[in-house]
């Protein structure tokens, strides 16, 4: 079941899997984040056999989190059992007309600064697409169209203007940049047209990142 809300937390990892390796529960997930989203659901995710698993485990027996995430390039042993992390998790579903859909942000962090996070926003109907990270000096702006489809339901792709500390990119989908101690992946950042009216497809972004040790 995705989170809905915020959470905070601190946390204990206690397990760490491929689900490659663990796919009945992966798929499970995937399951569980599909029946939250709804039968008429727009945009959401669930992990894949690329993912990994992280169980997270709070002060009592009955804080425990799945986390699963697919992060290009990040070492192995940057998250493993026996960490310590502060869990931060903001979660959603939004409904408009007979459509649904989620959008989660995920942040584990040490001491303040960032460790690892993922994010994956999906609207019909405007406001926030892009991660909050402001606490930990990251910030994200839109930097304009780079491409489109040209169809009825217009698809078009954006680039983003990431800044860590001092250090401005433009970071586009489908590329791994590095912004100061930042490895960030962008996978999506999609609009379309008349979403709500004609196509009921949502404007979304997924991305996740990390930090240098």
């Amino acid at each position: 079941m995705p989170v809905m809300g915020d959470v905070t937390a601190p946390v204990t990892v206690t397990s760490v899997d491929s689900c490659a390796s663990i796919a009945s529960a992966c798929e499970a997930a995937s399951a569980s984040i599909a029946r939250a989203c709804g039968n008429s659901c727009r945009g959401s995710w669930g992990p894949d056999a690329n993912s990994t698993r992280v169980v997270l485990s709070g002060a009592s027996d009955a804080q425990v989190w799945s986390l699963f995430f697919a992060i290009p390039f990040l070492d192995p042993g940057r998250v493993k059992v026996g960490d310590t992390f502060d869990l931060s998790a903001q979660g959603a579903r939004w409904m408009m007309d007979i459509f649904s859909g989620l959008s989660q942000q995920v942040v584990l962090a040490r001491a303040g600064k960032l460790v690892v996070f993922t994010s994956y926003r999906s609207s019909l109907i405007g406001g926030l697409l892009l991660p909050s990270l402001d606490d930990y000096d990251i910030k994200f702006g839109f930097a304009g169209q780079i491409c489109s489809d040209g169809g009825m339901c217009e698809h078009t792709q954006s680039a983003l203007n990431v800044v860590v500390g001092g250090e401005r990119k433009i970071v586009t989908p489908g590329q791994t940049a590095s912004i100061g101690t930042l490895s960030l992946s962008i996978e999506d950042v999609s609009f379309y047209a008349d979403p709500g009216d004609v196509c009921g497809i949502p404007a979304s972004a997924t991305m996740a990142g990390f930090t240098a040790p």
